[in-house]
């Protein structure tokens, strides 16, 4: 960074904060980024957005435009406030939460895509952390970011920089469209096979309580075709920083963050361990259901490691879960925090096939499943060869790193 000339923010971008939306406003009609949608994304995920009814609040100046660069103001997790996302390849309005202000570039002699990027290195977190007296920033405004010094090369070094980076994230971005694609299609199979016509060209149905149903199947309660351990109770002191990822709510949603807690497992029963390709289902707080794509990890309370019981198919379970989702919600208690209780597991039934039918299931789905899991991984991999690019460039040493960035990006690929 010592080897470029630096500029304050301030002075190559206009900022502004976004808008709150009362519950009653979410609806069919522009789509808005919350906080929500950030996650470790560079680009947004349209496809994702809820939607607001812009009537009367919403004007052409706080919609997005292509080249914004949008930031987290304010959130209860620290670790979100400062996160960033780039705005590209616009089709529609967008606008954004009150909880994120946007930059929008104003100066022909910097480029966005760059300036984007800066504002995902280290020395921009620093920038911002030193702004807060050195602590985890708990809000940011538009002073603090406008006072980060921001190096600024010549626009060929920009551009260089920009497009080596932006390499990864595309790639990132083209896997996590696959990704979808792999996830909508597994659930479409499921709805086939199980929810609208389970019957058709299978065995002859027969006629029960809940009507017809294929000959050898049965429906059977959630608890019978798996078997639900809570994860384990730690205590503050298990915590640290060193050993595998605790695995929370917050991982199951964003992922393994550099603030996730972890042990060493020294004294953790080797059954709370949950391995790629593992189910985990969160029971309490916010009902969810993965098959885990992160890290070997230590699975938290109030997470169900599932494991499938004999003759019954990974794929069948977590999409058995996934589709009562909505079921399990009408059954939530609590005031402040809902959770569902082990016995609902005994309530919420489902249509279990025979064993041929669960095995030809099985292998059609399990390679989507496992087709997930690798993007997920090569995924991780574009990360971290980015982020150890990220610093090296922005430092002005670009020639040193040419062919070594070249070479992470096709293997990574």
């Amino acid at each position: 960074m010592e080897n470029f000339p630096v500029v304050r923010l301030g002075e190559l971008v206009d900022f502004r904060n976004g808008l709150n939306f009362p519950a009653e406003r979410y609806g069919a009609g522009i789509k808005l980024i919350s906080v929500a949608d950030f996650k470790d994304r560079f680009f947004p995920n349209y496809e994702e957005l809820s939607e607001v009814v812009p009537d009367g609040l919403i004007r052409s100046d706080n919609l997005l435009e292509n080249g914004d660069i949008l930031f987290v103001r304010s959130n209860g997790n620290k670790s979100l406030v400062g996160r960033s996302l780039y705005i590209d390849d616009l089709s529609e309005p967008v606008a954004y939460s009150g909880f994120c202000i946007r930059a929008r570039p104003q100066m022909s002699d910097v480029i966005p895509l760059y300036l984007a990027y800066f504002c995902k290195s280290r020395a921009f977190r620093e920038a911002i952390s030193n702004a807060a007296n050195g602590s985890t920033i708990q809000n940011l405004s538009q002073p603090i970011l406008a006072n980060c010094l921001v190096p600024v090369p010549s626009l060929d070094i920009q551009k260089y920089i920009a497009d080596r980076l932006s390499n990864y994230d595309r790639l990132i971005a083209n896997n996590n469209r696959r990704i979808r694609l792999f996830e909508e299609l597994a659930e479409m199979k499921y709805d086939e096979w199980f929810v609208r016509m389970p019957h058709r060209g299978r065995k002859s149905p027969i006629t029960g309580d809940h009507g017809a149903v294929p000959r050898g199947w049965a429906l059977r309660p959630l608890s019978s075709i798996a078997q639900y351990l809570n994860g384990y109770a730690f205590k503050p002191a298990d915590l640290g920083t060193e050993g595998m990822p605790v695995i929370k709510i917050k991982e199951i949603k964003n992922g393994i963050a550099k603030d996730t807690p972890r042990n060493d497992g020294t004294n953790i029963p080797g059954k709370y361990v949950t391995n790629p390709g593992d189910i985990i289902f969160s029971w309490s707080a916010s009902l969810e259901v993965v098959v885990w794509s992160g890290e070997t990890g230590i699975v938290n309370q109030h997470l169900f490691k599932v494991v499938p019981n004999n003759h019954i198919s990974r794929a069948f379970v977590y999409l058995s879960i996934k589709k009562s989702l909505s079921i399990f919600d009408g059954l939530t208690t609590g005031a402040t925090m809902k959770h569902i209780k082990r016995k609902e597991l005994d309530f919420v039934e489902v249509l279990v096939p025979d064993s041929e039918t669960m095995a030809d299931f099985s292998t059609q789905v399990e390679p989507m499943i496992e087709s997930v899991l690798n993007l997920h991984h090569q995924n991780r991999l574009l990360r971290e060869a980015r982020d150890i690019l990220l610093p090296r460039l922005l430092s002005g040493d670009l020639a040193a790193h040419v062919s070594a960035a070249d070479n992470n990006l096709e293997i990574a690929a």
